[in-house]
């Protein structure tokens, strides 16, 4: 079976929110967090993964945290991100 990865895309605006929301300081700049899903994509295909993107405010991330009493950790926020993929692409 193809392994599909999901990766979040919010908008730029949201990105110092972003910064604060995941507690780390892998870019300083939004461009940056863009290059860094284009490197993992290219590896992901590369490893014979399909990469998907799935699009979404950093609100809609907060607001579905708080609707499932998630904390805001790494995995939770992981599980968002394939929730929203499954709204996105319930076929899939």
């Amino acid at each position: 079976m193809e392994a599909i990865v999901t990766f979040w895309v919010f908008p730029e605006g949201d990105f110092a929110a972003w910064r604060v929301l995941v507690g780390t300081a892998i870019t300083d700049h939004y461009q940056g967090y863009i290059d860094l899903v284009e490197e993992l994509e290219t590896e992901c295909r590369l490893q014979g993964g399909t990469p998907v993107r799935v699009h979404f405010s950093l609100a809609e991330m907060v607001t579905t945290l708080a609707a499932n009493d998630w904390d805001n950790t790494p995995d939770n926020r992981a599980a968002v991100v394939g929730l929203k993929h499954l709204e996105e692409y319930p076929n899939e």
